[in-house]
């Protein structure tokens, strides 16, 4: 377990000691979040192979465009293909109107994600109006064979996770958080999703007023689920579906999931250790962003290097800003990401800060 994934079991810390980025960089929400458990049947259906999607213009880049801040469709996408498994299948498709397929699953050791496709039966296309945004009501991931206790890595996420495609689709990632958890479990990922809603995209920000209470709704909602005491939780949920429904230019009704092999989710993430504010500090390169994480109370929010300098072999050069970061308890992490995918094989040196990192010194 590497300095980041030890900060991350504190669950101890202090909330000022846990930050979180600008509200316009992309983010994951680091609260416990618990949905409805979504029966997920394990009908017999074809697996989907590798082949069958393209990232340029597929359905795990339209699924993964919110992860990158501006994303720019122009840019090549084919890093994503090294942390993305087609190692799954649809178990449980719920939405009478909608057909649903399982396009891939990405994992780069820390963060994990299933896209799900949706197309509908009539033919039409998903649309999105200006200043919407698609998203799952209520998301889930457990794991196949396990007990539901070993599943409660659960999110209300109030991010755009969905990207309506070219052809009219919509795909929708579904977030698995703490990978790291179940490192040792010898169990396949169950992903989960219900309700599809197109809702305001600032409806989850504290001045958005009704809408921000929906999303509060749902929070609650899930708290009141993951409590001692459940009481009153369904009329919690029932609340929270109906007022999404209320404030949505567009919804389907309905739960959807997959499984996900969990031999297939391995990556190759290179990383470099080295000095930063006189401790030990280490450096990863996934295509998703770039982390940097070390040990000692000499670097702070306050002093760490906000971006980070991207130099590639063609001569091009990105600037890439922080998204989450923790600091607390002797640890600290931070993440960096940009437009879009990252691919180490075609860096020529990275500046953090004073520091220089060339290529050749990440393994």
């Amino acid at each position: 377990m590497n300095e980041k994934k030890l900060l991350q079991a504190f669950g101890g810390i202090n909330e000022k000691y846990i930050l979180e980025a600008d509200e316009n960089r992309p983010r994951k929400i680091n609260k416990r979040m618990i949905a409805i458990l979504i029966a997920a049947a394990l009908v017999l259906v074809c697996a989907v192979g590798a082949g069958a999607f393209y990232f340029g213009e597929g359905e795990v880049i339209n699924g993964m465009k919110w992860r990158f801040y501006g994303f720019d469709s122009n840019s090549d996408t084919i890093a994503l293909d090294g942390i993305t498994s087609h190692e799954g299948r649809v178990t449980k498709n719920g939405f009478d109107e909608l057909d649903v397929t399982f396009s891939g699953a990405v994992c780069d050791n820390d963060e994990l994600y299933a896209i799900l496709t949706f197309r509908k039966k009539d033919g039409s296309a998903f649309t999105q109006p200006e200043g919407f945004v698609w998203t799952a009501g209520l998301t889930e991931i457990s794991y196949s064979g396990a007990a539901r206790s070993l599943g409660k890595v659960k999110e209300i996420d109030p991010v755009s996770r969905a990207s309506v495609g070219e052809d009219g689709s919509l795909s929708v990632s579904i977030p698995g958080t703490a990978v790291w958890q179940i490192d040792e479990l010898d169990r396949d990922y169950i992903f989960g999703l219900v309700g599809l809603y197109c809702v305001p995209e600032d409806y989850w920000r504290t001045e958005s007023g009704d809408f921000s209470k929906v999303y509060q709704l749902g929070f609650d909602a899930v708290v009141r689920y993951e409590s001692d005491d459940r009481s009153g939780y369904k009329e919690l949920e029932e609340k929270y579906f109906s007022e999404m429904e209320r404030i949505s230019a567009e919804c389907f009704s309905g739960e959807a999931a997959c499984e996900v092999r969990k031999s297939s989710l391995n990556a190759d993430i290179p990383s470099v250790e080295f000095e930063y504010g006189g401790q030990p500090a280490k450096l990863e390169v996934s295509p998703i962003k770039i982390t940097v994480s070390g040990s000692g109370d000499a670097v702070t929010a306050d002093n760490v290097d906000k971006t980070i300098m991207v130099y590639y072999k063609d001569g091009s050069a990105e600037l890439l800003h922080n998204g989450n970061y923790m600091f607390g308890g002797g640890l600290w992490y931070i993440t960096y990401s940009g437009s879009r995918p990252i691919d180490a094989a075609k860096i020529d040196r990275i500046m953090f800060g004073n520091t220089e990192i060339h290529s050749d010194k990440l393994r």
